[in-house]
């Protein structure tokens, strides 16, 4: 047998298949059309909730939108529409955006339909090889709808959707003419997804405006009671405590005397301390004490230096002759 040949006998039955399907999904898309949603309608029953759920189409090829559609028919003296949800997943299919939701009131009768865009481009909705057997039966989960009657009571029933048919994209003799380096056509949707928030930015921006506005008017607030109240008094100073003035005492000429010649040993300057030696001789001979003028005046002009024990010892003596009582104001003898 030739490889066409052979590649024309296999495909056969699977594009039967997929030929069928796709007339399905027409059939029931006219059939829709023509009964003008009738097959929508949903009777109250006695407990005040009922609900239909249809899928469309029924029968899809791989990665076609579908549209779910649950239809609510409430009696308001029964159940509170405004308590419906309706929750869950799909399964494999995935909702694409947000449900839209419409509702409608007719005397007593409120009726809330659902309408769900669906896709499901996974591996879990591909379908078996389209050589062999190419379509595949899905049973979407169920979802759940729960509501409070008028009395508070709440209560839950369990939404489930028809058998949905879903045929391979790729015929036989599409699968049999690709070769291993061949990719087959994938379907994918580029449409972004809508944007979600977590606080509604128009509610943000009220919440803003809201809390601008009251802190200006706290400062306003804040401005206004600083403007009356009257101007503190400025605080006076604390006056500085006054220390009482030490008493300064004045050194007699001969404790001048006494002094120069001590500055004079400290430096070691041999000049300076005659110069001072017979300032402390003049001071003594003033006072009254010749001998220890005397002994002034020949350590001033020895032919050798002041010693330092001499020049030392005068200096005590003088020292004692002014705590005894000599305040270098007396007058000759």
């Amino acid at each position: 047998m030739a490889p066409g040949a052979e590649g024309t006998a296999v495909v056969t039955p699977a594009r039967g298949v997929a030929a069928a399907v796709v007339a399905a999904a027409a059939l029931a898309a006219a059939l829709v059309a023509l009964l003008g949603g009738r097959a929508a309608h949903v009777d109250v029953p006695a407990q005040g909730i009922g609900v239909a759920a249809d899928l469309s189409p029924r029968a899809a090829l791989f990665g076609d939108p579908l549209v779910a559609q649950a239809v609510v028919v409430v009696d308001r003296r029964v159940v509170d529409p405004r308590s419906l949800r309706l929750v869950g997943a799909f399964g494999w299919y995935e909702a694409s955006s947000p449900p839209r939701v419409t509702r409608t009131d007719e005397g007593r009768v409120t009726r809330v339909v659902y309408r769900f865009r669906l896709q499901c481009l996974s591996g879990g909705c591909l379908t078996p090889d389209p050589t062999f057997h190419g379509t595949r039966v899905f049973g979407l989960t169920p979802l759940r709808l729960s509501f409070k009657q008028t009395d508070g009571t709440p209560g839950a029933m369990l939404v489930r959707w028809p058998l949905l048919n879903v045929a391979s994209r790729m015929s036989g003799v599409d699968m049999a003419l690709l070769t291993p380096i061949d990719q087959p056509p994938f379907h994918a949707t580029t449409a972004l997804p809508r944007p979600s928030y977590a606080i509604s930015p128009t509610l943000l921006v009220a919440l803003l405006a809201a809390g601008a506005a009251l802190l200006l008017a706290a400062s306003g607030l804040l401005a206004y009671r600083s403007a009356l109240a009257p101007a503190a008094a400025p605080a006076e100073p604390e006056p500085l405590p006054v220390r009482p003035a030490e008493p300064v005492r004045v050194l007699s000429p001969l404790e001048r005397a006494l002094h120069l010649l001590e500055r004079a040993r400290e430096r070691g300057a041999v000049p300076d301390q005659r110069k001072a030696l017979e300032n402390l001789a003049g001071e003594l001979r003033r006072t009254g004490e010749r001998e220890l003028a005397l002994s002034a005046s020949v350590l001033a002009w020895a032919e050798r230096p002041p010693g330092t024990d001499a020049t030392g010892a005068l200096a005590a003596a003088v020292q004692r002759r002014i705590a005894k009582g000599v305040n270098g104001h007396g007058a000759d003898a």
